[in-house]
């Protein structure tokens, strides 16, 4: 079954698009309790802990994270995250995982992770009128992020599922979007795939979509039926040809392959498309 994905029709209305095109009605929760998957971390905060962020229990009982930066020059201070606790923590609980799962990291983009550090109102004006402490920032950010999941593919990840949740454009305008967001993102996937022979790697369709509107990367169209055929337990998993065991099927082709525009929750039997980073 072949699906579109009209890129440039919905591009800034994308929760309506998933849930109605991509999404399917799986549970975010299922993908951490797949039968064939252990997915890491088992939060969304690990890379700002990291940095030095602490997170505040609401009454609720969720945590959220208490921002970390008041002034502009503290961004030139950042530690490379893969060097701290709660990153050697996470990578010692991968390297404890069952050898017969399917490892998964959950990885948040470098702009997001920046972002959920700073309050808005402060962050917007540092976009405008500290832009140096910002890209020092950022590249720092991006060095430890590179290092982790260099560490985190050693020690047995397979899947890399990575997500800029904050890199918008109809928040940022195109400018910022280009020079703070994309920019980063897009130097993070080159860095990986250049050096992660073997990993497959998810980008979310929140982020896919939209670089594809920018020219940062394209996409090539490949449907199930492309995915070649498995000799192990694995090809059960991926007989149903949700997009999650599509892509456990594809750690068999011990190639690194970067795939997005569709959601990885997605219960539905898709296309997928492969997607080639420009320049």
């Amino acid at each position: 079954m072949r699906i579109d994905i009209p890129v440039e029709k919905n591009i800034f209305d994308l929760n309506a698009y998933c849930s109605g095109h991509i999404t399917g009605s799986r549970n975010p929760t299922d993908l951490d309790t797949h039968s064939g998957i252990d997915a890491f971390p088992y939060n969304f905060v690990t890379e700002a802990l990291a940095l030095g962020a602490t997170t505040e229990k609401t009454a609720g009982g969720f945590e959220t994270l208490q921002y970390l930066f008041s002034d502009p020059d503290d961004l030139l201070n950042l530690p490379l995250m893969d060097e701290q606790p709660p990153v050697i923590h996470l990578l010692e609980m991968i390297e404890k995982a069952p050898p017969e799962k399917i490892i998964l990291l959950k990885v948040n983009g470098p702009y997001s992770i920046l972002a959920s550090l700073i309050s808005p109102h402060l962050f917007y004006r540092w976009l405008a009128k500290n832009k140096v402490q910002v890209h020092a920032a950022l590249e720092r950010i991006n060095t430890g992020l590179v290092s982790y999941i260099l560490k985190a593919a050693a020690k047995g990840v397979k899947i890399l599922s990575l997500a800029d949740p904050y890199a918008n454009p109809e928040i940022l305008g195109e400018k910022h979007y280009r020079e703070f967001a994309a920019s980063y993102l897009v130097k993070l996937l080159k860095e990986i795939t250049n050096k992660t022979p073997g990993l497959v790697i998810h980008l979310c369709p929140h982020n896919s979509l939209i670089l594809e509107k920018y020219g940062f990367l394209k996409s090539r169209a490949e449907y199930t039926a492309a995915v070649p055929p498995v000799q192990t337990k694995t090809e059960a998993l991926a007989s149903d040809e949700s997009y999650i065991n599509l892509l456990i099927a594809l750690t068999l082709l011990k190639n690194s392959v970067l795939l997005g525009h569709q959601c990885i929750y997605s219960e539905k039997p898709f296309s997928y498309k492969y997607l080639l980073l420009s320049g």
